[in-house]
């Protein structure tokens, strides 16, 4: 399940970040699937097919966004969700989303 996620959609590129309560990378792939397909089916079936053919170091999804030269990236990393609220001038938290998920695909 996906907390907090925001969309920033470019001429060329959509940016996706939010929290999951997933922990394991495989799970972390599978929801950020899901918010992807909402924006690029193709993207997310392909993030899908890398599950299917089994995660090692040369069948990866996750690649650094310092390394993207402005194009696709996707990277993750554990944390509590946390936001904060201009409204209320408050952060907060929810409970259980362990891994916060950046993902940049090209259009």
């Amino acid at each position: 399940m996906t907390t907090y996620v925001d969309v920033v959609e470019r001429k060329d590129t959509i940016t996706i970040d939010g929290y999951t309560s997933n922990k394991t990378e495989r799970g972390i792939i599978k929801d950020v699937a899901r918010v992807v397909a909402k924006y690029n089916k193709d993207e997310a079936d392909a993030l899908l097919e890398c599950l299917k053919m089994g995660l090692d170091k040369y069948n990866n999804p996750f690649a650094k966004a310092s390394d993207s030269d402005g194009g696709y990236f996707f990277e993750y990393e554990e944390m509590s969700a946390s936001r904060y609220n201009e409204e209320t001038d408050e952060v907060e938290y929810k409970d259980g989303f362990h891994n916060y998920f950046c993902i940049r695909i090209c259009k």
